[in-house]
């Protein structure tokens, strides 16, 4: 269970009001007007507390577990402990994900300015932002409703925040055009200078990086992560596109819609990724690289030229997963002592 000193849970709610959200069915003979007062894992969670169950790894502590309620498929419904009320549901990660919310919802903005932030008289700000404290935000930027800007933030020259976003702690954001629904975690810097200069035997010439960074809506971006601002053009960031903390996105790359990229990535510049890519932490992609849709690259594997849509690829330089492993096991019975 949460620790209440650093987060305030909602409830308590119905099991019937729960399967509502969390887009799932009531089991048979389960009273719709149980109440549950919080969610939490399988090996701790105690009466009033709903948990869920999605891998059969874990089925001992779904027998065993003490909770009074949890989210899981009908085909393990007979595995489940004998007192336990069940909600079933095709996909009970992401029903669990929608009833957390509801207990957990996303911080919101509560309206206010603090004395020490700086704002330049030609900023624009939508209602209902909660501007904290030694915030600046510079000429003539614009942010939208109902944000929420943290501690030592800086918002820089005429950037553009959309609706109902998140800016954490110590971020900063220069050339960027942000949509709406946005959080961007503690440390992350969005929109300075790109990689950029032409090399040669009379020293280094740096290359002017005249874009921007443009994002879309719902996209998280985690701590510590930099996205470099467009060389000649713009540094995008689809819809959805979830970035884990410590990535690196280069000048000038493209992020189609609901890519996923995990920790300590990197992206060259020039980069195209197209929708739903998923990028294992540690991983990486050469510039000027097409990785087209559905492609998954599995932890610590390069990418070097353009793939498939659907592709799955592991090592470096990448190849088709399976071969990757099928090599693994060859070089391991190579170096197998007898």
């Amino acid at each position: 269970m949460a620790d209440s000193r650093f987060f305030t849970r909602q409830g308590p709610f119905t099991l019937e009001q729960l399967a509502q959200t969390g887009e799932a069915q009531l089991g048979e003979t389960v009273d719709p007007t149980l109440m549950i007062a919080d969610v939490g894992p399988l090996t701790t969670s105690d009466e009033n507390v709903l948990s869920f169950f999605h891998n059969k790894k874990y089925l001992d502590q779904l027998s065993s577990s003490r909770a009074s309620a949890c989210v899981l498929e009908a085909k393990y419904a007979d595995r489940a402990s004998k007192d336990m009320a069940l909600l079933i549901s095709e996909d009970p990660h992401r029903s669990f994900a929608l009833i957390a919310q509801l207990f957990y919802p996303e911080e919101t903005a509560e309206a206010g300015i603090d004395d020490t932030a700086i704002i330049h008289p030609s900023a624009s700000l939508g209602e209902n932002c909660e501007i904290q404290e030694g915030v600046v935000i510079r000429k003539g930027a614009t942010i939208g409703a109902n944000c929420k800007i943290k501690s030592n933030a800086i918002i820089g020259e005429n950037s553009v925040i959309g609706q109902d976003c998140l800016i954490g702690e110590q971020v900063s954001i220069s050339h960027t055009i942000m949509g709406d629904r946005c959080m961007v975690l503690a440390g992350a810097k969005i929109g300075q200078r790109g990689y950029g200069f032409a090399m040669g035997a009379k020293g280094f010439v740096k290359i002017p990086q005249t874009g921007s960074v443009v994002i879309g809506n719902d996209v998280e971006i985690g701590a510590n992560t930099t996205i470099d601002r467009g060389s000649q053009g713009d540094t995008v960031i689809g819809d959805s596109c979830m970035l884990d903390n410590l990535v690196q996105i280069g000048h000038n790359a493209q992020m189609g819609r609901n890519c996923v990229i995990v920790a300590h990535c990197s992206l060259a510049g020039s980069v195209k990724l197209g929708n739903f890519v998923v990028m294992g932490g540690h991983s990486s992609v050469n510039g000027h690289t097409n990785v087209a849709d559905g492609t998954q690259l599995g932890p610590m594997s390069g990418i070097m030229s353009d793939t498939k849509p659907g592709d799955k690829l592991g090592g470096a330089p990448a190849i088709d997963l399976k071969e990757y492993w099928r090599r693994q096991i060859a070089i391991a019975k190579l170096t197998r002592k007898k």
